[in-house]
């Protein structure tokens, strides 16, 4: 029971508040080296700049491309993939 009120109260700190804290949070679990917050954020343009996920999660210093699409679909609802092809569909 206690371990269950522990798991709870762990929840709600650790519970994503916003883009920042998502990758803040996933920054922490993975560790470092850490890419900064503005080199993050190139990851939507490193994707339109037809750069494959592969390239885009090395550069953004994820150890595979695996954790980094985890990150990006956490963190915008949409996997590189859908993410780049709706860009795409709608231009």
């Amino acid at each position: 029971m206690a371990l269950e009120k522990c798991d709870h109260l762990l929840e709600k700190v650790t519970k994503p508040k916003n883009y920042t804290h998502i990758i803040r949070q996933h920054l922490l679990a993975t560790g470092g080296p850490y890419p900064s917050l503005e080199k993050m954020a190139e990851a939507q343009q490193l994707l339109l700049q037809n750069k494959s996920v592969i390239e885009t999660a090395y550069e953004l210093g994820y150890k595979d491309s695996a954790n980094f699409s985890r990150a990006f679909k956490k963190a915008t609802g949409k996997t590189p993939s859908a993410y780049v092809s709706k860009i795409f569909t709608n231009v």
